[in-house]
């Protein structure tokens, strides 16, 4: 059972997931705040959820082209994040270690994540 389809480059859920209505109603909530820092508060929340879902699945498919696109993106939107380390992580697997070195966290992505030579 595919729950996300993808028309004309854009995704979409299907109506079968159960999540897409606590989705929705989540950004219904969104929109209704009233105070523009709580509003953009829940939206954060909720980008960071979808994007650490998707990594997950992801990772769990062994496609890394794809984790690697997520955590690029999602560094650009939350850059004060550690999104990178999904790209990091999307590129050691890939075997691109020059490119992972290049990224901003290669230190700190080593000590977590590296086996000892």
């Amino acid at each position: 059972m595919n729950y996300i389809l993808q028309r004309g480059g854009v995704y979409y859920w299907t109506d079968e997931i159960p999540v897409v209505e606590e989705f929705e109603q989540l950004c219904q909530r969104a929109d209704a705040e009233e105070d523009p820092d709580q509003r953009l508060g829940w939206y954060q929340g909720l980008f960071c959820s979808c994007v650490k879902k998707s990594v997950t699945f992801l990772r769990g498919r062994q496609n890394y082209l794809q984790m690697e696109e997520l955590g690029l993106y999602a560094a650009k939107i939350n850059p004060l994040s550690d999104w990178e380390t999904v790209t990091m992580e999307a590129l050691v697997f890939l075997g691109w270690y020059e490119d992972a070195k290049r990224c901003e966290g290669w230190l700190f992505f080593c000590m977590c994540f590296c086996p000892a030579e």
